[in-house]
């Protein structure tokens, strides 16, 4: 699943792709070195954008789901702050 955001001035932009945490991931941009993070209690990678086109990365396991964070407008910092505000969604009855 794929689910893309961006501000109402169109320039700010962030995507959100989404596997189960088993299956193999497909999503992941090129970039450089994974740097392991921990933002208020959550353990995530980052990646920092790069010269090319290649965006700021954040990548993550949350509730059994592995999200991948992405933007060529935001930096990977932002998209921490983010990625550590997400939430699972409540199991369905």
């Amino acid at each position: 699943m794929l689910i893309g955001y961006s501000a109402g001035n169109g320039v700010q932009e962030y995507v959100i792709s989404q596997t189960a945490a088993d299956d193999v991931f497909v999503d992941e941009l090129p970039g450089g070195a994974w740097e392991r993070h921990e933002i208020d209690g959550r353990a995530m990678e980052l990646r920092e954008q790069v010269e090319d086109w290649h965006p700021a990365q954040v990548r993550l396991e949350l509730g059994g789901t592995r999200l991948h964070l992405h933007s060529g407008s935001l930096s990977r910092g932002v998209l921490a702050d983010v990625a550590a505000e997400l939430v699972p969604a409540p199991d369905a009855p």
